[in-house]
């Protein structure tokens, strides 16, 4: 997936999203929009279909312009945008929802982070729908080459930030398994 986008100065940014991360990472995003699971989009299919709205790349715009006129090679960064509309469930919620009975300590694959989850077998406790899109993106440049725009990651739900420490004292958040059933 890619496509350009003109900055008000005039300078075109190339916006890609390479096919691991397209194919791989988003899989558990983009399961079907009647797919009531934890961390799965409603409102689209696919990311060519969220980056079709307008006001997800008005708001890629203002995103780019802003990282254009910094003098850094690479950056990363993530943006939070509040739709119009339901788009989908949320992997995390607020920590002060949950009983501490319903919470067990989960270990992030990555094993640079950790946080509280609520436990698989609390089915009743349901990934709460949400309103919120985050994109994690990288901005490059190189020599000789439009500056580009690279969607590292997106997912439905507010920004937790880096995927480092704890997570729940950090952001005050928990977390939901991907398969852990939504609110209808």
């Amino acid at each position: 997936m890619f496509f350009k986008i003109k900055l008000p100065c005039g300078q075109l940014v190339k916006v890609a999203m390479n096919d691991f991360v397209e194919k791989k990472r988003l899989a558990t995003r983009f399961r079907g929009k009647t797919v009531a699971k934890s961390c799965n989009f409603s409102m689209w299919e696919n990311p060519d279909e969220v980056f079709a709205e307008k006001f997800v790349r008005r708001e890629i715009l203002v995103l780019c312009e802003r990282l254009f006129f910094e003098n850094e090679a690479e950056i990363t960064e993530s943006i939070c945008i509040e739709c119009p509309t339901i788009i989908g469930w949320d992997a995390t919620a607020p920590v002060e929802n949950y009983n501490q009975d319903d919470l067990e300590h989960f270990d992030m694959p990555n094993g640079k982070s950790c946080a509280l989850r609520v436990k698989t077998d609390r089915v009743h406790l349901r990934a709460p729908r949400t309103k919120m899109l985050t994109i994690i993106c990288e901005f490059v440049r190189r020599e000789g080459k439009l500056p580009r725009l690279n969607i590292v990651s997106m997912y439905p739900g507010v920004d937790i930030g880096d995927l480092e420490g704890n997570i729940t004292e950090r952001e005050k958040r928990v977390l939901f398994d991907f398969d852990h059933p939504g609110e209808e």
